[in-house]
């Protein structure tokens, strides 16, 4: 019996042992799976940029960090997504902030460093300047990045440019000293005049600071601050060419360009008091030349809640959105929140800012598969000799804005045969006045109507759509009204013999003949299609509101 229990005691501890040594077998698994994928992060591939241009063939030596790919192991998609969830909250500033001192990190991951901040000094970017500065100094007390400015190795060198109409280098030499580079922030004085040389600044610093790039193989990041799109934006593509060809990516934090507009006010008729005036910025277009056909919604009865002369195009202004990409870099756009109140400081400006935080916003992964073409300015004119509905879409956009924004006289009191008449004629002067534009506009985008269905872009099928679609229903709307006045002239009796006046009231009636019936049902297709084919979009906001405005008319006894 004791022999038994001796037995038993042996097998309880030996099964103990086993037992322990199968958990420490798994912790030693758990363990080295852990340690593998530590390994595996810090060994993790460097892609090579993607896409047509391929930055190896200009500058083998020159490589940079890309973002993760799609095969990286869980750890590093898991530091990913950690680090964007912290990107998203805060100030317009402050978020932008978050994500330069991502792409800083990254950079650090790769080699040494250089961050040349270009700062717009006018006075429109005063807001901009002020919140993004103060988060660009707040940049430079977060551990890591402080850490790359101390020592021998100066891992991190910073350089500051400023600029307005003049470019003036704050801070250079570069310094490896984070107390001088948050120094040299405090430095940014507001200019008074309101022109802004963006891409001759660019290119000054560039070319002063591309041999830390070319000969002592440094990293090299660009970061600009800026509320416009710059009054020498023509100098893109030689700008672009340098960045491209050295892999050095450009950041910008700035405002996002209203849609086919330079400035949403100067658009709706605002005049700039002079070439110093900063209080109408240039904040677009969104594409190398505006593609917006521009028509005031017909009548306040009809009019949408929204201010639908203020949207947001989802992008940046072109040049520098084109620069960003081609870089390998980003825009980020800032935007106040919806419905605040965003003024600047410490300026005259006033009111005059965009973006508002009013201004219609959509969906940027809706908006973002319409992106414009960022091609040069000659592969552009290519572009539009290939296609007649593209470049009428551009001739038509050139035009001066067409406001119809009241209605026309629509009550005809009847006393007398000469008093009719005369009221009857003051009223056509109203079709007079509009239909030469209208009329113009049209003949334009018709030339271009047979090259429509060979547009493959979703965006030139939407503008087109879109400003056929807007263009005849006000041709309609106003050949319509001009008819039916012709029609009452040449005689028309009441019904109801206690009448005393005629009332045109707008409908969904054509009484005017087959011609502008056939236009009419030409205006429906286009506008249905663009609401059909393009939801979520401007244009589809815009054609949805055009298909609430009756096209026709018809008359009433009163």
């Amino acid at each position: 019996m004791p022999a038994n229990r001796h037995w038993v005691v042996w097998m309880l501890l030996l099964a103990i042992v086993g037992l322990h040594s199968g958990c420490k077998d798994a912790s030693m698994n758990k363990l080295d799976t852990r340690q593998q994928k530590t390994k595996d992060y810090k060994n993790r591939k460097i892609l090579k940029p993607s896409g047509k241009y391929d930055s190896a063939k200009a500058n083998p030596s020159l490589k940079r960090r890309q973002p993760i790919a799609s095969d990286a192991s869980d750890l590093e998609r898991s530091f990913q997504a950690s680090r964007a969830t912290a990107l998203v909250t805060g100030k317009p500033e402050e978020v932008a902030l978050r994500r330069i001192t991502a792409a800083v990190r990254a950079s650090l991951e790769v080699g040494p460093t250089l961050v040349v901040w270009v700062i717009d000094r006018t006075p429109s970017a005063s807001k901009t300047v002020t919140d993004g500065t103060a988060a660009a100094k707040a940049m430079y007390d977060v551990p890591e990045i402080r850490q790359a400015t101390i020592g021998s190795d100066q891992n991190l060198l910073t350089a500051v440019v400023m600029f307005d109409e003049q470019v003036e280098f704050t801070l250079d030499p570069p310094v490896a000293d984070w107390q001088k580079a948050k120094d040299a922030f405090d430095q940014v004085k507001l200019a008074e005049g309101g022109k802004e040389m963006t891409f001759t600044a660019i290119q000054q610093a560039v070319e002063k600071y591309l041999p830390l790039r070319t000969k002592d193989r440094r990293e090299v990041i660009f970061v600009v601050f800026t509320d416009e799109a710059g009054d020498d934006a023509d100098k893109v593509d030689t700008v672009t060419d340098i960045f491209k060809k050295n892999a050095i990516p450009v950041y910008v934090i700035g405002s996002p360009a209203p849609w086919g507009q330079t400035n949403p006010y100067v658009a709706a008729g605002a005049k700039p008091a002079g070439p110093n005036d900063d209080t109408y910025p240039t904040h677009g277009p969104e594409s190398i030349m505006s593609e917006r056909v521009n028509i005031q919604m017909w009548g306040n009865q009809y009019g949408a809640r929204e201010d639908l002369s203020m949207i947001d195009s989802g992008f940046g202004p072109f040049a520098l959105e084109r620069l960003c990409r081609v870089s390998g870099g980003e825009f980020i756009p800032i935007r106040p929140a919806v419905g605040s109140i965003y003024q600047y400081r410490g300026t005259a400006i006033g009111h005059k800012f965009w973006p508002t935080g009013s201004e219609l916003r959509f969906d940027p992964k809706v908006v973002g598969k319409y992106a414009p073409d960022y091609v040069s300015q000659a592969d552009f004119q290519q572009m539009l000799a290939k296609n007649r509905a593209r470049q009428a879409l551009v001739d038509a956009a050139k035009l001066a804005p067409i406001s119809i924004d009241a209605f026309p006289s629509q009550r005809f009191e009847k006393k007398n045969e000469a008093q009719m008449a005369r009221q009857l004629n003051t009223a056509q002067q109203f079709a007079a006045r509009h239909s030469p534009e209208v009329d113009q506009l049209f003949n334009i985008l018709s030339n271009g109507e047979g090259d429509r269905d060979k547009l493959t872009s979703l965006r030139l099928q939407a503008e087109f759509d879109l400003a056929m679609g807007r263009t005849l229903a006000a041709k309609v709307r106003l050949d319509g009204y001009n008819a039916m006045l012709a029609a009452l002239k040449r005689g028309k009796n009441f019904e109801n013999p206690s009448s005393r006046e005629w009332l045109l009231e707008q409908g969904i009636k054509i009484e005017t003949g087959s011609v502008i019936q056939k236009m009419s049902e030409k205006a429906i297709m286009y506008l249905q299609r663009v609401k059909d084919e393009h939801p979520g979009t401007p244009w589809a906001k815009l054609a949805e509101h055009e298909l609430n405005i009756p096209l026709g008319w018809e008359w009433k006894e009163g």
